[in-house]
């Protein structure tokens, strides 16, 4: 059993933006540094976390440059500075973990342009603390011509922007879901089969 307390960090919205992480990265310049890239979903579906009062004023400076925002009712900032203090602390804890290279191929969100990523204890703390690059990550598949993309999960919150992904990648093939919110697993399943 592992269990870290986070202290701080539900303290903190994210804010989904649609544009290019350039975009967001040139109109948070405008700020100290508060607010941070939590994740790069898609090539124009970036989310951003810090602290309420920083974030209020990121969403007022990215309106100003024209990007449209939305609050995200998630309980924590994983992937942002907000949760800077786990890393450490969880690296500490998996510190005897001895983990065996994969047996399946694997591209991470935590570093997508690395071939065999090496699972150890600071893989997994990185894994809370630093920016998911999906994206990153989903281009490079697209790249090397895989062409399914299969989201697993609770609900579909990333097929929006894969889509649109794998449009502008100009690589067609289908983004499927596996599970719906209020919809029986099985069902769920069946449907993504067909």
């Amino acid at each position: 059993n592992l269990t870290i307390t986070i202290h701080g960090a539900n303290d903190a919205p994210v804010l989904a933006v649609q544009a290019d992480p350039s975009s967001i990265a040139e109109a948070l310049r405008e700020l100290d540094g508060s607010v941070a890239v939590a994740a790069v979903n898609g090539p124009a579906t970036v989310v951003v976390a810090g602290p309420h009062p920083d974030l209020d004023a990121a969403e007022s400076v990215l309106a100003s440059h024209g990007l449209r925002t939305k609050r995200l009712n998630l309980d924590y900032a994983f992937h942002s500075p907000l949760v800077a203090d786990c890393g450490p602390r969880l690296s500490r804890m998996l510190a005897g973990l001895e983990p065996a290279e994969p047996t399946t191929r694997m591209v991470s969100t935590v570093d997508p342009d690395i071939d065999v990523p090496c699972l150890d204890a600071t893989y997994w703390a990185r894994n809370v603390t630093d920016p998911v690059r999906l994206w990153p990550a989903i281009n490079r598949l697209l790249a090397e011509d895989h062409r399914a993309l299969v989201e697993v999960g609770a609900h579909p919150v990333l097929a929006r922007p894969l889509t649109a992904g794998v449009a502008q990648a100009e690589r067609p093939g289908p983004v499927i879901h596996t599970l719906r919110r209020d919809e029986r697993g099985v069902t769920a399943l069946h449907r993504a089969l067909a």
